[in-house]
């Protein structure tokens, strides 16, 4: 994972957050429906957002469906100037049985307005009459887990840097791989396997698994532009791959914790008229 490149890529129309606040109130399908208006999820994460301390670098408004479905993308940073980390965050919200609410979080994340999604932890909330209370709880836990998503990983690159990598254990990755079917043999052979032998950069010196790792991730740019959905879930399968094969011990001792669910006060005002949440 590398934190400094974290990228959103939503296939909808791209709206302002004006034109997310204009729509109107949406109407329930049914009597456990309780639809929430985009603007007010919004309201929900921007307030967990700054309770956890975290800062919007930027984001960007998304709808489809005539507005039923909404999608913001988010880059995120937080922590000190020392330990500083960066983030990609998306919010999903379907007024019309589409979708849960959803939040994903990660370094790479692709949304498409037909239901497709990656990410590196997705969370989701359905529709019902206690959402607004729990929206909050989902942010602050999905924020919690991708912090210490983040720790492992950074320790893992840490490690890799150091950790030398023979050319048979190379071989043996880039064997595995091709034999796994994830990636192409000709993209593993003509755009991998030479910056394994040359990496670009000098910080990634040859001879250790962090530039066995670049090899890969600097090379799938491409597969990102012309496939985001595929090549993130591909990229997700070599990092299971790499930690697998390269395991750091002091990086799996990082507790991950399942949930974090702090008692934050419910946010939302419910109108019993009309099962929609203002």
């Amino acid at each position: 994972m590398n934190s400094n490149n974290s990228r959103v890529r939503v296939c909808a129309t791209q709206v302002s957050r004006h034109d997310i606040v204009g729509l109107p109130s949406p109407d329930s399908m049914g009597p456990r429906h309780y639809p929430i208006r985009h603007d007010l999820l919004l309201d929900i994460v921007d307030e967990t957002l700054k309770r956890r301390d975290l800062h919007v670098k930027e984001q960007n408004f998304y709808v489809s469906h005539k507005g039923k479905c909404m999608y913001s993308s988010y880059i995120l940073n937080g922590g000190t100037e020392r330990d500083g980390f960066s983030m990609a965050m998306a919010v999903v919200g379907a007024q019309d049985q589409s979708s849960s609410a959803r939040m994903l979080f990660g370094t790479n994340i692709f949304i498409c307005s037909n239901g497709m999604f990656t990410g590196e932890i997705t969370l989701s909330r359905k529709n019902t009459r206690f959402a607004p209370r729990d929206l909050p709880k989902l942010t602050d836990r999905g924020v919690n887990r991708f912090v210490h998503h983040y720790e492992k990983d950074a320790a893992y690159l840490e490690a890799w840097k150091e950790m030398p990598v023979s050319r048979e254990q190379e071989k043996a990755l880039l064997f595995d791989v091709l034999v796994s079917g994830l990636l192409p043999r000709a993209h593993i052979f003509n755009t991998v396997y030479p910056r394994v032998l040359s990496p670009e950069f000098a910080e990634h010196r040859a001879g250790t698994v962090y530039a066995l790792q670049n090899a890969f991730t600097e090379s799938h740019k491409e597969r990102l532009d012309r496939n985001p959905f595929k090549a993130s879930q591909e990229l997700m399968e070599l990092d299971g791959m790499m930690k697998s094969r390269f395991r750091v011990e002091q990086a799996e001792a990082i507790e991950i914790p399942d949930e974090f669910l702090p008692e934050l006060v419910s946010v939302g005002v419910e109108d019993q008229s009309s099962n929609a949440l203002l």
